[in-house]
This record gives structure tokens, C-alpha cells and sequence, in this order.
């Protein structure tokens, strides 16, 4: 269990694009999206829309941390997972 999202060292996917240069906000967004239609197969995922319209439940919100883990190799601020929240706050 991760303990209510506890993270001893925060890095926004923000800090990924602009630090390493690899990758824009927009394209971290676009690759969120693909992760979520993956995840719930939703036809279409749309970086404005709010997570919680986008199927994702509280296992869907877990995927997609550990998806981001695995290709940016950082964990995702849960302050930013919040359902309220929209593809592109994440992608930040």
C-alpha cells in the first residue's frame, strides 16, 4: 500500500519536460490520455476534461500513477491526481 499517496520526494511531470527537454507539457498530456483510454477504453480522452469524467476509479487512478512511474521514472504528486483535476494540471 502506498499510504495515502505519501511521497517522500514530489517531482512534477512539469519538472520532467522542462528539466530533461524530452518531452512538452502537451505531449506528457497526449501520452496521459493515450494511458487512460487504455486503461478504461474510452474512445476519446480530451486533456481539458476533468479525471473524474474520464472513467478513471480509485484502481484507474493507481494504473495510471504506476504507468507514469514506469515511463518517467517519478512519482506523480497525488495533490495533482485529484479527480477535480484535468489532464493538462497533471501534465504540469
Amino acid at each position: 500500500s502506498c499510504g495515502g499517496g505519501l511521497v517522500q520526494e514530489v517531482i512534477t511531470l512539469g519538472a520532467v519536460s522542462g528539466g530533461s527537454g524530452f518531452m512538452t507539457a502537451k505531449e506528457i498530456a497526449a501520452f496521459l490520455a493515450d494511458e487512460i483510454k487504455d486503461i478504461t477504453g474510452a474512445a476519446e480522452v480530451l486533456v481539458t476534461q476533468q479525471l473524474v469524467t474520464l472513467g478513471l476509479d480509485s484502481f484507474g487512478f493507481v494504473e495510471l500513477g504506476g504507468r507514469i512511474k514506469k515511463h518517467f521514472g517519478i512519482e506523480v504528486n497525488s495533490v495533482k491526481m485529484t479527480p477535480d483535476n484535468t489532464l493538462e494540471d497533471v501534465s504540469k
